[in-house]
């Protein structure tokens, strides 16, 4: 009898030191409960093929040649390639739908999201167990295929849940504390080129070429700092991290009016913290508080237009059931 998995996988907001990492700092990133889900069975067909549908349309991927497939879809194509080359095992003809809770373009991680449930899935359908190393490996290639040389993170945090610690030249690793806690996230709908923001971060930062160094140990305290204070629960103090860092990004030029009206407004109704969270010039904001803050920053957000999702943060990583 032909299997059928289900897997899901949460996106994420990078909490602290985006942008910092590319010259070499701490970055701190975090699940949220939004998810990415994938269904995949096998079906009878002539070939080892993947035929996907989505909101983004369908597609159908030859296994042993992702490179003929072309559109936002085909990196899954290669994540199946690496499984079945990991494994040694006989590719399967395998249908497969995908859904979204995550907000494409908004920094959050929703490709990533996609690629490890689909990798779960995809192994799932061959009988292989739930192997959270390997699943990470295989969505990687497909972020390649989508993003050139990805930092890891977003498939890392897809695949493990909870908070995950980078640093350039150190890798990417998850943390074993498991912290959750309430957040907003308020996307401008204001689309960015995160090509354009690096670069412009970079420029202005080469421009204070003589303090360049002592800003980015500056970085890396704050994130290590907000690593401890997650852990031991203190979240207001956390909060004031975010603040600060929120500072410190906009000083760098890759903030706008928009998020921080967003971060002006969280701190006006008592939230912990807030910050653009991503590259910025766009994109979305995250903020911290409880429940009076959160309800009052999110009316106030919705009257300005923009789209709130209520959060948790830390969730649980990739998850499969089959039958």
């Amino acid at each position: 009898m032909s299997r059928t998995c289900v897997a899901s996988a949460p996106g994420k907001v990078i909490l602290l030191g985006e942008h910092w990492v590319v010259s070499g700092s701490y970055g701190l990133a975090a699940s949220i409960s939004l998810r990415a889900s994938v269904e995949c069975k096998e079906i009878s067909c002539s070939r080892p093929e993947v035929r996907i549908a989505s909101s983004l349309g369908g597609v159908i991927i030859d296994i042993r040649k992702p490179e003929k497939c072309s559109g936002p879809l085909c990196g899954l194509g290669y994540a199946a390639k690496h499984l079945v080359g990991i494994l040694g095992i006989e590719p399967l003809c395998v249908q497969c739908r995908v859904a979204s809770h995550i907000p494409v373009g908004a920094g959050l991680g929703s490709s990533a999201a996609v690629a490890v449930a689909f990798s779960a899935a995809y192994a799932g359908v061959h009988g292989v167990e739930l192997d959270k190393s390997l699943i990470n490996e295989a969505a990687y290639a497909a972020e390649e295929y989508n993003h050139g040389r990805p930092s890891g993170i977003d498939n890392t945090v897809a695949s493990y849940g909870g908070l995950v610690l980078y640093k350039r030249g150190l890798g990417v690793k998850p943390l074993e504390s498991r912290v959750e806690l309430d957040a907003l996230i308020v996307n401008t709908r204001i689309q960015r080129s995160t090509r354009r923001a690096v670069e412009y971060f970079q420029r202005n930062l080469s421009i204070l070429e003589d303090i360049r160094e002592d800003l980015i140990r500056l970085v890396d305290k704050l994130v290590l700092r907000g690593v401890e204070l997650l852990e031991k629960g203190a979240i207001e103090r956390f909060g004031r991290i975010m603040f600060l860092s929120h500072g410190l990004l906009n000083g760098m030029g890759v903030s706008i009016p928009e998020l921080d009206w967003i971060v002006h407004t969280a701190s006006a109704h008592g939230a912990y913290g807030a910050k653009l969270t991503g590259a910025g010039m766009g994109g979305s904001a995250i903020v911290v508080g409880d429940e009076n803050a959160l309800s009052a920053v999110e009316k106030e957000c919705k009257k300005r237009g923009f789209e709130v999702y209520r959060v948790r943060l830390g969730v649980e990583g990739v998850k499969l059931k089959c039958k």
